[in-house]
């Protein structure tokens, strides 16, 4: 009987933790983190492929011609900071960047509509150096994702090998996997 009463104080103690606004988005992302390590991707025939034209707006990274994106295996990220899988998802990531980040080969766009504001409050905040663009519908606009969080991730030859919605563990030897195969086709 004790234990059924504990079982229903925690359940009542973690639904109003999701009621309360300001617990609501660190409850939901934590959620998804847990969703994430069980939501990985895998290299499936090409879905699309990138259109080379065009340029994106750097918010916390130079301007970029998408041109020149040729020859380099690309990772498109559209997310928003008030999104909870998107939040979930943004440690791993980070931690995925930081090791692939000075290599040439390897391109990390976040592609994002937020506000200037809100960007660098939440970046600030988490200290993600992760390199972000506003999004502009008219650059990658044959990828249409119809949610987000969705990532692609491209072959060297812009084939789109990888689509994932929802939150996942980006930092993963899977992960690491693919882009190593990528990177060799």
């Amino acid at each position: 009987m004790k234990k059924k009463i504990k079982g229903n104080i925690f359940l009542i103690i973690f639904l109003v933790l999701f009621l309360i606004p300001k617990t609501r988005m660190f409850m939901q992302s934590q959620v998804q983190k847990i969703i994430g390590y069980f939501n990985q991707p895998s290299i499936g025939e090409t879905i699309d492929t990138i259109e080379y034209y065009g340029g994106l707006k750097g918010f916390n990274a130079p301007n970029i011609d998408v041109s020149r994106l040729k020859g380099k295996v690309v990772i498109i990220n559209y997310w928003a900071t008030w999104c909870p899988p998107c939040v979930a998802e943004m440690p791993s990531f980070q931690a995925l960047y930081e090791e692939y980040k000075d290599q040439d080969e390897v391109v990390f766009l976040f592609l994002t509509n937020d506000t200037p504001e809100k960007l660098t409050a939440f970046l600030n905040r988490k200290q993600y150096t992760l390199p972000v663009y506003i999004e502009n519908n008219t650059v990658f606009s044959n990828l249409n994702p119809t949610s987000i969080p969705t990532t692609y991730i491209a072959n060297k030859t812009g084939e789109i090998k990888v689509k994932k919605t929802g939150a996942v563990q980006w930092n993963s030897e899977k992960v690491h996997n693919i882009i190593a195969q990528l990177l060799t086709e």
